[in-house]
This record gives structure tokens, sequence and C-alpha cells, in this order.
């Protein structure tokens, strides 16, 4: 699992990291806090080539009271 949220401000090294693991088989899983709305308009290249290899990204803020009862 990656946290998208700060791998996203340095977009070059989250997609080279995906890459990477994606070359090994392993699936991937992304957290940010930021709606995809917000990330699809970055001008980076990087930032579509990140998107475009994570298999499940977790989007949105995240709420702490939303989560109690939560499985741990």
């Amino acid at each position: 699992m990656v946290d998208g949220s700060v791998g996203f401000c340095h977009p070059v090294g989250l997609a080279a990291l995906l890459w990477e693991l994606k070359a090994r088989g392993m699936p991937t899983v992304a957290y940010n806090g930021c709606a995809l709305e917000v990330l699809g308009r970055k001008r980076e290249p990087a930032v579509r080539q990140a998107l475009h290899l994570i298999d499940l990204l977790v989007k949105g803020r995240f709420v702490a009271p939303r989560a109690a009862g939560a499985v741990e």
C-alpha cells in the first residue's frame, strides 16, 4: 500500500515505484486524500502514469468518526 497523498507530491518517484512493483507482479494499492477529479487536473504526465499503474485507489478524506466500529 502506498500513501499516495505524499506520493502524488512526487509523481515521478511514485510512478517509478509503482512500475517496479507491477514489474514484479505485485498488486498496487494507494490511498489519497484528494478526489480523483483533483488528481486528474494535475498537469504532470507522471501523475497520469501513476494513476494508470494503481490497481486500487482509495480516495477521499479520512474521517475518523466514520471509521468507528470498522474491522481492525
